[in-house]
């Protein structure tokens, strides 16, 4: 649905499917009491052919005349030794983009690469929505909590990024103002069923429960200001490397890196750690030359780092995210 070089924005349907919700199979040779080798004589359809409630599938003539008939509107699918599959209904399924930019490249029957330049704040929870507003920073400092009384209506219509969110009441006021989206550092763990049923995107960045951001989140946050937030918040899937995000593009975006391949592990590249209950940024001090086996059993390279507090630790790579 979208072409190399062509700009999309964050909720712009880039791809779409239908899904088939039920399938039905009829034995026409059960139903007609015949054996297999007279199956192809009383078919009258065949894959690909649409139907409808009560369209002939298959007819058997003589003293004992029976006909198969669909129990359903749909498409014939597949038709193996006497077994009709029919399809019926459909379930659409569409991927947007996710943020605004512009698309570097489409692959056939997946989907396409958007690539933008600006900030990218992964999180750890969302609420399966997406949006885009602008932004308005709601956190004074990293570990102030958002409260109801600081929720008004001279923020509808924008994305709002505050610290971490304890209280029910931030969450019906936002409804109602109403937000294009939430982001705060942290979510109580009783509020997320209740944060799933609003209309408007929620991300927590930093963890489930009283957690804070570290000082260089927040250093993007407050600096960003009045920028143009798309959110999307996604489940985490490790599996499919999904992550609730967002994305502030450039207000200027005539120059797009050409890739971040280049990127990599070394001394001094600030990282992520991404392990409960840490999840904070760090520095690498040294890459460790061997190999380190962990309780778990999981062997990996590895690499010390320096917390902010001084602290220094040892992760496995895969549990650093590098920040350029």
């Amino acid at each position: 649905m979208v072409t190399k070089g062509q700009p999309v924005t964050t909720n712009e349907v880039i791809a779409s499917i239908e899904i088939p919700e039920k399938h039905f199979e009829l034995n026409v040779l059960d139903l007609l009491g015949i054996d297999s080798g007279r199956a192809d004589n009383v078919l009258t359809v065949k894959p690909g052919d649409p139907v409808q409630t009560g369209t002939l599938i298959a007819r058997k003539g003589g003293l004992l005349a029976r006909t198969v008939t669909s129990p359903v509107d749909g498409r014939i699918v597949e038709i193996t030794n006497g077994r009709v599959i029919v399809e019926h209904g459909s379930n659409p399924v569409v991927v947007k983009a996710g943020f605004t930019g512009t698309v570097r490249e489409v692959i056939p029957d997946f989907g396409a690469i958007i690539v933008s330049e600006g900030a990218l704040l992964q999180g750890v929870w969302g609420n399966q929505r997406i949006a885009e507003g602008l932004m308005i920073c709601m956190a004074r400092n990293r570990v102030e909590e958002l409260v109801p009384e600081r929720m008004d209506v001279n923020l509808r219509g924008s994305v709002v990024f505050g610290g971490h969110c304890m209280k029910v009441e931030v969450l019906r006021r936002a409804e109602g103002i109403p937000l294009r989206g939430l982001i705060v550092s942290g979510l109580a763990p009783d509020l997320l069923e209740y944060a799933r049923m609003m209309t408007f995107p929620i991300i927590a960045l930093v963890g489930v429960g009283h957690a804070v951001y570290d000082e260089y989140t927040f250093n993007i946050i407050s600096t960003m200001d009045k920028r143009v937030a798309c959110v999307n918040a996604t489940d985490w899937d490790r599996c499919l490397g999904s992550r609730p995000e967002v994305v502030i593009p450039k207000r200027d975006d005539t120059h797009l890196s050409e890739s971040l391949e280049d990127a990599e592990y070394k001394v001094g590249q600030l990282v992520r750690i991404l392990q409960s209950p840490l999840w904070e940024t760090a520095r690498i001090k040294s890459l460790l030359s061997e190999e380190r086996v962990y309780p778990s059993g999981i062997v990996a390279q590895s690499a010390l780092c320096i917390l902010d507090n001084g602290e220094e630790i040892v992760q496995p790579l895969v549990n650093l995210e590098i920040i350029l």
